[in-house]
């Protein structure tokens, strides 16, 4: 059986974005995902229009937790129903038609895989990389992003084990996810999961 893919997507007030962001999830080539919306405790009229839509889990918070806060809510509770993977997915994105088929090949290639990051686009203009790679200088510590190709290329030659993307990295880091669709191999979670998303990637 294909891995099983929880999609989080949390809102705030933006019932529009984050319907729109499903609707391109419909769309998908790959079909064992289950989507999961949070609202974070939205103080329009969002949860009444999200629990109309279809097909989706809706999980409603008491209060708004922020950005790392509502998704660690729902981090938790996919690894303990047992998801393979889980995408966590800005509510103002779309994505393209292959793009989770993608990302399960890239992390079944290697299980020791923590965490991927597509390219991700502006919506205007189309062509413009908002985001391809992020290095990370463990040191520090201290992230910074790369947003065209060849950039990104280069860290993957240069720095191949501080490296977010469709690589992998080499150590436990502790990250505050900000801006990225980021996605996570729930094999490699840490068991406590603190006030931001934690993850261990790769390990040699």
């Amino acid at each position: 059986m294909r891995p099983l893919v929880h999609i989080i997507i949390l809102n705030w007030n933006d019932y529009k974005s984050t319907f729109d962001c499903i609707e391109s999830l419909k769309s998908q080539s790959y079909t064992n995902y289950k989507i999961i919306v949070v609202d974070n405790a939205s103080s329009n009229d969002s949860v009444d229009k999200l629990s109309k839509i279809p097909h989706i889990e809706l999980r409603c918070n008491t209060q708004n937790f922020g950005f790392a806060g509502g998704n660690n809510k729902a981090i938790t509770s996919s690894v303990e129903a047992g998801a393979d993977y889980i995408w966590i997915l800005n509510n103002d994105a779309t994505v393209s038609t292959d793009c989770l088929e993608k990302l399960v090949l890239v992390a079944q290639k290697d299980p020791k895989i923590g965490l991927l990051s597509p390219v991700l686009y502006e919506k205007e203009p189309h062509n413009k990389i908002q985001h391809c790679n992020t290095h990370v200088e463990l040191s520090i510590p201290h992230i910074k992003e790369a947003n065209d190709i060849a950039t990104a290329e280069q860290w993957q030659i240069e720095s191949p084990g501080e490296i977010i993307s469709g690589e992998q990295l080499s150590l436990s880091l502790s990250i505050q996810l900000k801006q990225l669709v980021y996605w996570m191999n729930t094999s490699l979670l840490m068991q406590k999961i603190p006030t931001i998303p934690c993850v261990v990637l790769k390990q040699d």
